[in-house]
């Protein structure tokens, strides 16, 4: 018998998932969890491209986060290409990046020193792995404090910011 660049027998039919179209196959792939795509795409190489393409995980994002935040999302890849940084991030970054933040829970940090206190109005970024937050009425003022998620405490303290 003879192989095929694949490594199956020439006489053995191809499975029939590869007999599907690609919009038949993405539409498939679209109802799959990200966890079931990924072990498809490492089946072989031709199941690698298909599964690995922006529109699949453009579908995904906007599965499991909804219109609007897909929407926001493809605005920042957008602006990003416009403002020089090259190509937007692939479609599956973005997801990874997105789901690695959706797994971040909420928990106390431990403080050394005087802790920060509560605050209204503010924002929560993530900056280069960094957790930053902005603003809102921090003790009298403006201010920024950075965390790191990937340490249990607090890190820099408070920069207050000058008007």
């Amino acid at each position: 018998m003879e192989e095929d660049e694949a490594g199956a027998s020439s006489s053995s039919p191809p499975p029939p998932i590869a007999q599907l179209g690609y919009d038949q196959l993405l539409s498939v792939l679209r109802l799959l969890p990200p966890e079931a795509v990924l072990s498809f795409a490492a089946t072989c190489r031709a199941f690698r491209a298909w599964a690995s393409s922006d529109a699949l995980w453009e579908a995904l994002c906007r599965r499991d986060w909804g219109a609007r935040a897909a929407a926001a999302l493809a605005e920042r890849r957008r602006d990003r290409e416009r403002a020089g940084g090259g190509a937007p991030a692939p479609w599956r970054r973005v997801y990874a990046e997105v789901a690695r933040l959706g797994a971040l829970s909420a928990r106390r940090v431990p403080v050394r020193g005087a802790s920060p206190r509560p605050r209204a109005s503010h924002s929560l970024n993530l900056v280069a792995g960094w957790l930053v937050l902005f603003g809102g009425g921090c003790e009298g003022g403006n201010c920024i404090q950075i965390v790191s998620p990937h340490r249990s405490c607090y890190v820099f303290g408070s920069l207050r910011l000058k008007r």
